[in-house]
């Protein structure tokens, strides 16, 4: 009779022992749920502000060339951060300015920012004054026009157009 008793105390200490281990899974389940739903908050957090930045120029038709630049800039800078998922395209009279991520090692993305900067600086030459009818050198100008059907599927603006 004593072993039996021994042998129920011995189940109910391992029963007791699961029960203690089921709570414990159960808590760290919740919490890395909770962790996950504040994660993804963050993300559209970043979506919005990072959308935000171009909503400001959408619709706009006295956009200087200085401020292309910017946007380009911008844009270049998170496709440079980001190693997966589609790049952010800014596109101005049909060229495009942003450049592919896909560098083949770090010398040739040296490379490649550094003919990025050229073209930029070749841009703001190149438009930042026109000649009105009175042949007097003003601001050049461009709308943008914000493609809100090309989104990724976070929502990130894909392509965004500056035409003059």
């Amino acid at each position: 009779m004593e072993n039996a008793s021994k042998a129920l105390l011995i189940a109910a200490e391992i029963l007791i022992g699961i029960l203690i281990l089921s709570i414990a899974v159960y808590i760290v389940m919740t919490i890395r749920s909770v962790t996950d739903t504040y994660q993804d908050r963050m993300s559209e957090q970043e979506v919005t502000k990072f959308n935000s930045y171009f909503f400001k120029y959408d619709g706009r038709t006295d956009i200087l060339a200085q401020e292309i630049v910017s946007v380009v800039q911008y844009a270049q800078e998170f496709n440079n951060e980001k190693s997966l998922g589609p790049e952010i395209n800014i596109f101005v009279d049909g060229v495009r300015y942003t450049i592919s991520r896909n560098y083949t090692s770090e010398a040739d993305k040296k490379t490649k920012m550094g003919n990025f900067n050229r073209r930029l600086i070749e841009f703001i030459q190149d438009n930042m004054h026109t000649l009105d009818a009175s042949g007097n050198l003003i601001p050049k100008k461009y709308s943008c026009i914000i493609d809100f059907n090309d989104i990724t599927e976070e929502g990130l603006l894909r392509t965004i157009r500056f035409e003059e």
